[in-house]
């Protein structure tokens, strides 16, 4: 990646910067930023059963 590892950086750093103006703005941007702990939390909680169910089952 050209300029690693500052690039990432700035990636990431964008990314910070535009999940906080979401939470300013008013409209489809308020509620997408109010539903990003929701969408954080349904993936986490499904990699859990996934991962017991997969432990449960037999191998092969």
């Amino acid at each position: 990646m050209p300029w690693a590892p500052y690039s990432g950086w700035a990636t990431l750093a964008f990314l910070a910067l535009v999940v906080v103006l979401m939470g300013f703005s008013d409209g489809a941007e308020k509620i997408a930023f109010s539903s990003i702990p929701v969408l954080a939390v349904v993936p986490a909680v499904g990699w859990r059963f996934v991962v017991k169910r997969r432990d449960r089952t037999p191998a092969g």
